[in-house]
């Protein structure tokens, strides 16, 4: 009887300790959990951030280009609106 006793305490004090071991786990999980939400939150946001950063900067070299075309126009008489510039030609001949 006594065998008995000390094996159901033997195993009583092994149930507590896996009890305690699934609490530590979940808490670790809920905390790891938590810690992943808020990298994925602010990796989004690093995307939103970097999307404005680029579509300020194309939008900027956009202007820069506009800004080239008027100057072409204003100083070389080139007409841009004819359909005939060429980009991708180093002069123009009139």
């Amino acid at each position: 009887m006594e065998a008995a006793h000390g094996k159901e305490k033997e195993l009583q004090v092994s149930n507590d300790g896996l009890k305690q071991s699934l609490t530590d786990m979940t808490m670790t999980f809920y905390v790891e959990n938590d810690k992943k939400e808020k990298l994925q939150t602010g990796m989004r946001q690093l995307d939103a951030d970097l999307r404005k950063a680029r579509d300020c900067a194309f939008q900027q070299h956009e202007l820069n280009f506009q800004k080239a075309l008027d100057q072409a126009f204003y100083f070389y008489n080139i007409p841009i609106d004819k359909g005939k510039f060429d980009v991708s030609k180093d002069f123009y001949l009139l």
